[in-house]
């Protein structure tokens, strides 16, 4: 009887799936009803297609994610094609992300916020000020915007250009 308790490999693979893939579902469900492969009541849209198409981009490349490491074994994740494929999904998911808070904060239209507060057992709730909520996603977008930009130029200092490339 064994005592090694890590998971093979065929193991890890079909638990990355079982994982990602209603988070694959889920935002490519989003993204046909956005861009129109799918019937939509236009009046349920409050924000424009595009948005909400990279709303559910974010859960695509967040399950593609894990279905990525899941496929590759520890050695296979120090490859250049490993390397690449996750610097494109992490860098699109961090720039969707941001892109999202900032429509929200500086986009064109109206916006409305919920404010909800407890302290204890007394818990208040209300309408919020929409130049404060704006702010507030706005700085969170344009700092997320900051970091995926970070994000992005780290990476392509020290990815491999070509597979002969030793990786560190």
């Amino acid at each position: 009887m064994s005592t090694d308790s890590n998971p093979s490999p065929t193991q890890s693979r079909g638990c990355a799936i079982l994982f990602a893939l209603p988070f694959v579902a889920a935002g490519g469900y989003i993204m046909a009803i956005s861009l129109g492969l799918l019937p939509a009541d236009p009046e349920a849209f409050k924000a424009p297609r595009l948005v909400v198409a990279g709303a559910g981009a974010i859960f695509v490349l967040g399950g593609m994610l894990v279905l990525l490491q899941g496929s590759f074994d520890p050695g296979g994740q120090q490859t250049a094609i490993y390397k690449w494929l996750e610097f494109f999904i992490v860098g699109g998911f961090l720039i969707l992300f941001a892109a999202i808070f900032m429509w929200v904060g500086f986009g064109p239209g109206e916006r409305t916020f919920q404010t909800e507060t407890t302290i204890g057992p007394v818990t208040t709730s209300g309408e919020g000020d929409s130049l404060t909520g704006r702010c507030v996603f706005g700085v969170f977008g344009l700092g997320t915007l900051l970091a995926a930009l970070f994000f992005i130029y780290k990476k392509l200092m020290t990815l491999p250009m070509s597979s002969d490339e030793s990786l560190e």
